[in-house]
C-alpha cells in the first residue's frame, strides 16, 4: 500500500511539472533558394570621401582619428584623447561614423559607397550568367550599400551544380596601387554576408560571416525547422505576442527581440538611440558635435552607446535584473551552414572574369582597349611589341548590350541636362499658364541635374503641369524614385527613397514619370499616385516580397524602347533619331529642337530625317533582353588597360579578390518539434484545452494501471494471510514489498529527468530496419526460386 501511494505521488507530480519531449522528423522535399545579401565591409570610399563637401564632417572625424593614432593630433573634437586603449578608440570612431552616416541623404550615401560593379566581377546561378537586375540594393547603418542576391527558384537537387557562384573583389586598392581606398575605421578587407530567408531581417551582427580577400569559399547550407512549446511546457513567443518589436515587418527572432530591448535601453539612460538597430516613432538617433551646443556633449552620449549593457545589473544578481528578457520563437526555419575556405586565386593563376558579351562591354568603355597582339603573360603590357595588325573594335548588335556600353563610357563625365527651354510666350501657348507657372513653383524639379524634363510637346502628359519627367543619369541605383513613400508596412527600406521632399500622391498629382533602368514599384497604378498597400503580407512574407507589395519591377534603360510609350509623341520618337545610344539628356535636346521647330516653325525642319525602323525587330533570343553588366577591372589579359601586366593583375586580385560558391548540401530537412509527454494524440494538431485534459486521462490512465497491480498484490496478500492462519505458513510479502520500494526510490533517485535523443541510436535503428527489409526481399526471392 505504501509503495503503490509512493508510486501515485510521483506520477501526479511528474504531472504537474509538465514535462515534454522533443521528435525529430526527416524529409526531403525541393527547396526554395534562399536570400544573400552582401556589402563591403568599407561603407565608403575614401577618395569620395575627401573630396566632397557632402561629407566634410566623416572625414574631419576621420582625420583626427587617423592623426591620433600617429601621436600628430592638434584638435581633438570627438574626444579621442579619453580613451586610452586603440580598441577604445577604435569602437568611438566606428559608432561616431554610424552616427554621421545616418544624416546623410539616402543619394549620398548611394554616392560615396560601392556600385555593383565595384563589388561583383562574375556572377551564375544554376549555370546561367546572373546580373545587376537579379540584385537588389539596400542601406545598411554599418556598411553602407549593401545587395540581395534574390532568385525566385526551386532548387530540384543538392550540389553547386544548383548554386550561385560569384568573383567578388573589395577594391581595396585602385588596379595600379596608385589609391588606398579604404577608411580608416575598416580593419579588414572582407565582404560582409547573410545567408537568410526572405522574411528574416538580414541581421549581420549575429547571423553573418566574412568572406575575406584572397580566399575562396564554399558555402553549404541544409534547412533545419523547430517547434517548440508555450508555457506550461516550455518558454517561447507566439506570432503577434512580443512586445514593443521594432522589427514588427520581418519575423520574430531572439535577435530582433534583444535589438529592441537595447533601444528601449538606450532611450531610457542616453536619451537617444543607435542607428545600428531599429527605432521607434517617438525615438530619436544620438547626435554629432555638428548638431549640439557643446562639443563636450557629443561624446557622453556616445560613450552612453559603447557602454549600454553596463546599465543592467546581472542575471545573478540580488535584483535579478536581466538587459533583455528575451524568449525564442516557438516555430523557427533556419540555415545550418558549412563554410570550407582556399586561397585564391594561385599564384600564377591569371584571372579571366565575365562573359565575352561582358569583355566586351569593358573594352568598348576603353576605347577598344590595347590594339595588336600582344604578350599575355608579360608584366609590362605597355611595353610590349606589337604586330602592325590592328585589332578591330569589338560591335554588338544587342540593343540591350549596346546600351550598357554607352552607360559605361559615360561614366567618365557626370551628366548634367540643360535647363534651356521654350521662351515664356512659346511655352505659355505650348501648355497653358497654370502648367508653365509649375517652373517657379518646382525649381527642384526643372531645374535639377537629376532630372530630364520635357514640359509639353512632345510630352503629351495631361497632369496639371503637362510634364515628363526622367532621371538624368542612368546610373541611378535600380530602387531610385522621384517621390516617397512613407506606407510601406512591411518592406520599410523603400520608405523615404525619394530623390526630392515631395510624397509620390502629390508628384504624380502634378508629373508624369518615365522609368528609364529603374525598378517601379509593384503598385496597381503607381503613375496615377496610388500608394503600397499591406493586402497578402500579413499571411504569407513569401508572397509579400515575390509577388507583393515588396516586389520590383526592372525598366528597360534603352530609350529605343519608349516607342509606342503613350507619353511620348509617336512621330516624334519615330523621325527624331532615337536609338541604343540615346540619352536622356540628349533626349531632352532633341524634344526641345522639335517643339520649337513645331510652334516657332510649323512647317518643320529642314532635312528632319525619318529613321530607317520605327518598331525596333522582335526577338525570341534571351541574351538580347539580358541585361550585361561590365566585369569590374576584367581579366588579366593584354586588351585589357586597367592592368599594367600579368603580375600586377594577379596581385591585384590577391588583394582585392575573393571566389564564394552558395548551394544547398542537401534537400533533407530535420524538423525538431517539442510535445507533452502525457499525450496520446498529436500534440501539435489539437487547442491547449483539449490537449490538457487528454494528458489528465493519461496521467489518472498510469496511477490506474499501478492501482491494479497493487489492488492484485493485495489480493494475493489477504490470501497469504489467511493461508498463514489456516496453515501456519511463513510471511513473504511484506518482505516483498520492502525490496521493491527500496529499488523504486533508488530508481527515482538515479534516473534523469529528460532524455536525450540519441542521432547515433536512431541511425542504428534505421540501418537495423533496412537490413530487415533487405532479409524480406531475399526471403521472397527464395521462395520465388522455390516455387
Amino acid at each position: 500500500m505504501v509503495l503503490f501511494i509512493f508510486i501515485s505521488i510521483n506520477v501526479i507530480l511528474k504531472y504537474f511539472k509538465y514535462p515534454s519531449s522533443t521528435e525529430l522528423s526527416i524529409g526531403v522535399q525541393t527547396q526554395k533558394f534562399p536570400l544573400f545579401s552582401f556589402c563591403n565591409e568599407n561603407p565608403m570610399k575614401r577618395s569620395i570621401v575627401d573630396s566632397d563637401a557632402a561629407y566634410a564632417e566623416i572625414s574631419n572625424m576621420l582625420k583626427q582619428f587617423e592623426q591620433f593614432e600617429l601621436k600628430t593630433i592638434t584638435k581633438d573634437d570627438y574626444g579621442f584623447s579619453t580613451s586610452t586603449m586603440r580598441m577604445q578608440r577604435f569602437n568611438r570612431a566606428r559608432t561616431m561614423l554610424r552616427l554621421m552616416m545616418q544624416k546623410l541623404s539616402a543619394a549620398d550615401r548611394y554616392r560615396a559607397g560601392y556600385a555593383f560593379t565595384d563589388i561583383v566581377t562574375e556572377c551564375t546561378f544554376m549555370g546561367k550568367t546572373c546580373s545587376s537586375v537579379d540584385f537588389t540594393p539596400f542601406l545598411h547603418p554599418d556598411y553602407g550599400v549593401c545587395y540581395s542576391f534574390v532568385a525566385d527558384r526551386e532548387v530540384t537537387r543538392p550540389g553547386a551544380e544548383q548554386g550561385l557562384r560569384m568573383l567578388m573583389t573589395v577594391n581595396q586598392d585602385s588596379p595600379r596601387f596608385s589609391l588606398f581606398d579604404f577608411l580608416p575605421t575598416t580593419d579588414s578587407a572582407t565582404v560582409r554576408a547573410i545567408v537568410h530567408f526572405p522574411e528574416d531581417y538580414p541581421d549581420f551582427s549575429k547571423n553573418g560571416f566574412k568572406l575575406g580577400a584572397s580566399s575562396q569559399a564554399m558555402i553549404a547550407f541544409s534547412r533545419i525547422m523547430m517547434g517548440r512549446n508555450d508555457k506550461p511546457y516550455g518558454n517561447c513567443t507566439k506570432p503577434g505576442e512580443e512586445l514593443e518589436n521594432y522589427y514588427s515587418n520581418f519575423t520574430y527572432t531572439f535577435n530582433s527581440c534583444q535589438h529592441s530591448c537595447l533601444q528601449r535601453l538606450a532611450w531610457e539612460h542616453c536619451k537617444c538611440v543607435d542607428p545600428l538597430y531599429r527605432k521607434a516613432d517617438q525615438h530619436t538617433y544620438c547626435a554629432t558635435p555638428a548638431d549640439m551646443d557643446t562639443q563636450w556633449n557629443f561624446p557622453l552620449s556616445v560613450l552612453c552607446l559603447l557602454n549600454l549593457t553596463s546599465f543592467a545589473a546581472a542575471a545573478n544578481s540580488s535584483n535579478g535584473r536581466r538587459v533583455c528578457d528575451c524568449l525564442p520563437p516557438c516555430s523557427e526555419s533556419t540555415l545550418q551552414k558549412i563554410v570550407t575556405y582556399g586561397v585564391y586565386p594561385s599564384a600564377k593563376y591569371k584571372v579571366a572574369a565575365g562573359t565575352q558579351g561582358q569583355r566586351d562591354v569593358l573594352l568598348d568603355g576603353q576605347g577598344g582597349g590595347r590594339t595588336g597582339d600582344g604578350d599575355e603573360d608579360s608584366d609590362d603590357y605597355d611595353g610590349t611589341t606589337t604586330t602592325t595588325t590592328t585589332k578591330p573594335k569589338t560591335t554588338t548588335t544587342s540593343k540591350l548590350t549596346t546600351t550598357t556600353i554607352r552607360l559605361t563610357t559615360a561614366t567618365a563625365d557626370s551628366i548634367e541636362c540643360s535647363t534651356e527651354w521654350l521662351t515664356k510666350t512659346v511655352n505659355i501657348v505650348s501648355v497653358g499658364q497654370q502648367a508653365h507657372q509649375c517652373r517657379e513653383r518646382y525649381p527642384e524639379i526643372y531645374n535639377s541635374s537629376k532630372f530630364t524634363v520635357i514640359q509639353g510637346w512632345p510630352c503629351t502628359s495631361q497632369k496639371e503641369c503637362k510634364t515628363c519627367v526622367m532621371f538624368a543619369s542612368e546610373f541611378e541605383p535600380d530602387d531610385s524614385w522621384p517621390c516617397w513613400y512613407d506606407d510601406y508596412r512591411f518592406c520599410d527600406r523603400y520608405n523615404n527613397m525619394g530623390a526630392v521632399n515631395m510624397k509620390c500622391d502629390q508628384f504624380f498629382r502634378m508629373f508624369d514619370f518615365i522609368p528609364i533602368g529603374v525598378n517601379t514599384p509593384n503598385i496597381s497604378h503607381w503613375e496615377q499616385g496610388e500608394l503600397p498597400l499591406s493586402s497578402g503580407c500579413q499571411s504569407s512574407w513569401q508572397t509579400c516580397w515575390e509577388n507583393g507589395v515588396c516586389k520590383r519591377i526592372p525598366s528597360s534603360s534603352d530609350l529605343q524602347d519608349l516607342v509606342g510609350n503613350p507619353l511620348l509623341d509617336t512621330s516624334f520618337l519615330q523621325r527624331g533619331d532615337v536609338d541604343g545610344y540615346t540619352t536622356p539628356c540628349q533626349l531632352q535636346k532633341k524634344a526641345l529642337a522639335a517643339a520649337n521647330t513645331k510652334f516657332v516653325s510649323p512647317g518643320g525642319p529642314p532635312g528632319f530625317r525619318k529613321r530607317r525602323a520605327a518598331v525596333p525587330e522582335t526577338t525570341t533570343d534571351a541574351a538580347k533582353n539580358a541585361t550585361v553588366d561590365k566585369p569590374g577591372y576584367g581579366s588579366c589579359e593584354y586588351a585589357n588597360t586597367n592592368f599594367k601586366g600579368a603580375a600586377e593583375c594577379i596581385r591585384w586580385y590577391r588583394r582585392n579578390g575573393l571566389m564564394f560558391e552558395l548551394y544547398y548540401e542537401t534537400l533533407q530537412y530535420q524538423s525538431y518539434a517539442q510535445g507533452p509527454t502525457y499525450t496520446i494524440v498529436d500534440h501539435i494538431s489539437m487547442s491547449r484545452t483539449r490537449n490538457s485534459t487528454l494528458q489528465l486521462v493519461s496521467m489518472l490512465s498510469d496511477i490506474a494501471g499501478h492501482a491494479g497491480l497493487w489492488l492484485g498484490l493485495s489480493g494475493i496478500y489477504y490470501l497469504h494471510t489467511i493461508l498463514n492462519h489456516m496453515f501456519e505458513c511463513p510471511s513473504v510479502i511484506s518482505v516483498v514489498e520492502f525490496f521493491g520500494l527500496f529499488f523504486m526510490v533508488v530508481l527515482t533517485c538515479v534516473r534523469g529527468r529528460k532524455m536525450v535523443s540519441d542521432e547515433d541510436a536512431i541511425g542504428e535503428e534505421v540501418a537495423n530496419r533496412e537490413k530487415q527489409a533487405r532479409r524480406k526481399t531475399t526471403q521472397s526471392i527464395d521462395s520465388i526460386d522455390d516455387d
